[in-house]
């Protein structure tokens, strides 16, 4: 017994899904393209100047640079005031501590010579008898 081989099988199942297939192609292509036909005609959009949009936003870079600037300037103007006056409050105090230096010294000089000198020396050990 012989069993037929149906060799025209094969080329008709490819060429339905070939033929599914493009079908399927085309409905997403005429999806996308009735995306687009709903957009406005380019004669329709609106109109703008690019120049002044960039000029504009230059303007608000170039002022918040300056804000910058100033702030900058400002804290650097501080911080030298507050320098100034902490380096004269050191000197102050540095002056202050100076005097009471000296003068605990110039009190330590005049004691030493007013009064004798401390501890007292022993005298000679007594000689044994």
């Amino acid at each position: 017994m012989t069993v037929p081989i149906p060799y025209a099988d094969t080329p008709r199942r490819a060429e339905n899904q070939l033929t599914s297939t493009l079908q399927s192609w085309k409905s997403g292509v005429s999806t996308v393209t009735d995306q687009f036909r709903a957009f406005p005609p380019l004669t329709t959009f609106p109109q703008f100047d690019a120049t002044n949009g960039v000029e504009r936003q230059f303007a608000v870079l170039k002022r918040v640079v300056d804000l910058n600037h100033e702030y900058a300037r400002s804290l650097a103007e501080v911080a030298n005031t507050l320098t100034g006056v902490t380096r004269q409050q050191i000197e102050s105090v540095s002056s202050a501590v100076r005097e009471q230096v000296q003068g605990v010294s110039d009190a330590a000089a005049g004691a030493a010579t007013s009064t004798p000198s401390w501890p007292p020396r022993p005298s000679a050990p007594a000689t044994a008898r």
